[in-house]
């Protein structure tokens, strides 16, 4: 050993050579066990220190000496001795990766490896230099060696949280989205002493991963950190990054990417639960609450044509939630007003559509996850009606952020009443359909009547009054409403008394309109009318008061037509036992249309017969003519004025009163009373001749 040493100080190599060749043929062969350890020891000293410039030298360097050792006889070191050659082969592997020799670290942790030293590397220690393979590889862009790495890890050593930590880089770089999800789900389980591999993840993700899969990344942080995140991490400055980085993913791809939508949502939720939390003495953040509430208002404008509906009412939902402090100035308390108006449009409009579209097969899966309470989820046959609901309550909400507008913002309070106007028709919607399929549960304080009151007050244009129509007419059909797949949805048909009752309400409210015109009124007259007479001839028989309702208001609108066809003096009004109906005429002459007064005159002749023929079997059909005549000659010879109908018993079930009245609106096409354009009398005589056919005298 004294000549081995002094060798060394003249030639490395000839005394690591000299050394070997003393090891296996004297010390080995002679048994000399622990002295052969340590000259092994002293062996790998010398090697570590006389480090070979190349990758395959240093394999020839260590692992063919140590196999020749082997061969002689020495299977295994002492545990102690072992260990001692370890530590040496580790330390010069730590210094070829810190001089960027990534190669020659790779080949210094195989001979650490080797089976000679078996005995006396721990589990952990193995495990090191097992990572530190992969890591070189990774660092060399080797993925086939690297996976090779893993693949032969022990199972102890793929358990570590950095080796789930090299796993996902590999599988980074790799590309294979499979197998990155995976390493991120094993990562994220993993805990390491201070809890920060996720954070490390995030640089090396963005290096070599895509944005979705950084945004994933990130998401997994905030889910596992929740409201507890390191001292040292800006829980805003997180967000804010969480956030660009799924909108940039989403603007990536034109797939609708359900997954990243649930994830760009959870994160906005995230932030406005934060900014709720005002315990312990923690300021609220007002620019990071403001850049949240504009980036997610943004957002969902953005894309509300790409996006799925239910991610966008979400996004707009939390940008309302996210609490700002109360002490803020003025002009800043105005736009957040503004801003939570304007959503609360979007929400309303979002919502009936989602309604409209939506079907008995929709889950709570396919609505908003803000559109109801965790805890109480709806069931599957009550979504249409929760979507209608939600679009209903934010029209109400609306209406109270109205009423805190400051006064002075007469700019603001316009624009935002044009928006309600806007809005009303979809609330009516709404509260249409939950009437329709629930008439007997209380929804809302509202009822139809009282909001049409509202919606008139707002003074809409006209083109609402009709769409309003349109609903009111759809609502008293009695039939099923159909779901976007066509499956019948139950549905109550509206009263007859209540069909008519807000058509009045229309016609009162549209009659104050400046372009509101006779012919106008004989539209509104007509759809009144028309309504009655289909319910009256449905199959399935309304009941007596309906009845008696409906023909009562048929009345009132017949005589407000005749009013308007004698003479265009407005206001001019006529009040039943039972309903007030009021058609004002605008100022000038205008007639009353011929084909509306053609058409009224044989509908209610129509009705007079079918009413002839439903009582033919009733005793006592003609019993109250006389009655009926007096009513009507009284009408006849004060054309002009209101009679008060308390004066005379009419009894509307009457198949002659009917006949007559259709008489009195044919006269008018006769050329008198200032009717143009008429028929010369033609209908009325036609009319005449039907009634003395079955024996009435008209």
């Amino acid at each position: 050993m004294h000549y081995v040493h002094h060798m060394q100080s003249l030639s490395i190599h000839h005394a690591i050579e000299a050394l070997l060749t003393y090891i296996t043929t004297r010390l080995v062969v002679g048994e000399e066990y622990d002295w052969a350890d340590s000259a092994i020891v002293a062996l790998v000293w010398m090697m570590t220190l006389s480090g070979p410039s190349s990758p395959p030298t240093i394999h020839d360097h260590t692992s063919c000496r140590f196999d020749q050792i082997q061969s002689a006889g020495r299977i295994n070191m002492a545990p102690n001795a072992a260990q001692s050659v370890f530590v040496l082969l580790w330390k010069r592997a730590e210094d070829s990766f810190n001089q960027d020799a990534k190669q020659d670290a790779v080949e210094w942790c195989r001979a650490a490896q080797h089976g000679l030293f078996s005995s006396g590397v721990q589990v952990e220690n193995a495990c090191i230099v097992e990572r530190k393979v992969i890591q070189c590889y990774l660092e060399l862009s080797d993925l086939d060696a690297a996976s090779k790495a893993w693949d032969a890890m022990s199972v102890a050593g793929k358990q570590h949280f950095i080796s789930r930590y090299l796993y996902y880089c590999l599988t980074l770089r790799t590309g294979d989205d499979a197998n990155v999800r995976s390493a991120l789900s094993s990562l994220a389980t993993a805990h390491d002493d201070r809890n920060r591999i996720l954070f490390v993840a995030v640089t090396e993700t963005l290096q070599h991963g895509t944005n979705t899969q950084a945004a994933q990344l990130l998401q997994r942080i905030l889910d596992k950190y929740r409201e507890n995140l390191p001292s040292e991490v800006d829980a805003y400055a997180l967000l804010r990054f969480t956030a660009r980085l799924l909108i940039l993913a989403l603007s990536e791809t034109n797939d609708i990417h359900e997954e990243l939508h649930l994830r760009l949502g959870g994160v906005f939720k995230f932030a406005s639960t934060l900014s709720q939390n005002t315990s312990a003495g923690k300021v609220l953040p007002f620019p990071e609450c403001r850049w949240f509430q504009k980036m997610a208002y943004n957002c969902a404008v953005q894309n509300h044509k790409t996006w799925p509906a239910r991610c966008i009412i979400d996004l707009l939902q939390y940008s309302c939630e996210l609490a700002l402090p109360s002490e803020i100035q003025a002009s800043l308390r105005l736009e957040q007003l503004k801003h939570q108006f304007d959503a609360m449009a979007l929400q309303a409009v979002l919502y009936v559509g989602q309604a409209r579209s939506s079907s008995t097969s929709w889950t709570i899966e396919d609505i908003p996850k803000t559109s109801y309470l965790s805890k109480s989820p709806p069931s599957q046959g009550d979504i249409k009606k929760l979507l209608y609901r939600n679009g209903f309550d934010r029209f109400l909400k609306m209406q109270l952020k109205m009423q805190e507008l400051p006064r002075g913002e007469a700019g603001t309070a316009e624009d935002t009443m044009r928006k309600v106007i806007s809005i009303a028709p979809l609330a009516f919607e709404a509260l249409l359909f939950m009437t329709a399929t629930d008439p007997a549960a209380s929804h809302h304080d509202l009822s139809l009547p009282s909001l049409l009151d509202q919606i008139i007050e707002l003074q809409p244009p006209r083109n609402t009054y009709s769409c309003m129509a349109d609903m009111i007419l759809s609502a008293a059909c009695p039939c099923s409403v159909a779901d976007a797949e066509g499956t019948a949805v139950a549905a109550v048909p509206l009263p007859t008394s209540r069909v008519t009752q807000l058509l009045i309400k229309l016609i009162e409210g549209i009659s104050n309109q400046p372009d509101y015109d006779i012919s106008q009124a004989s539209r509104w007259i007509r759809c009144v009318v028309q309504v009655v007479v289909d319910r009256h001839g449905d199959e399935v028989r309304i009941p007596g008061t309906e009845e008696e309702t409906g023909l009562t208001t048929v009345h009132a609108v017949v005589e407000q037509a005749l009013s308007l066809a004698r003479s265009v003096v407005p206001p001019c009004s006529s009040t039943s036992q039972h309903k007030r109906a009021t058609v004002q005429a605008p100022p000038g002459r205008q007639a009353y249309p011929t084909e509306e007064l053609e058409w009224l005159a044989t509908t209610l002749f129509n009705l007079s017969i079918d009413l002839y023929v439903s009582t033919a079997d009733a005793e006592g059909d003609d019993g109250n003519v006389d009655l009926e005549g007096k009513h009507e000659s009284a009408r006849g010879q004060h054309a002009g004025d209101d009679d008060d109908d308390g004066e005379y018993f009419v009894d509307y079930k009457r198949p002659r009163f009917w006949a007559r009245k259709a008489v009195e609106v044919a006269d008018l096409l006769s050329g008198h009373d200032g009717q143009p354009n008429g028929d010369g009398g033609m209908l009325s005589r036609l009319l005449r001749e039907r009634c003395q056919s079955i024996g009435w005298d008209v």
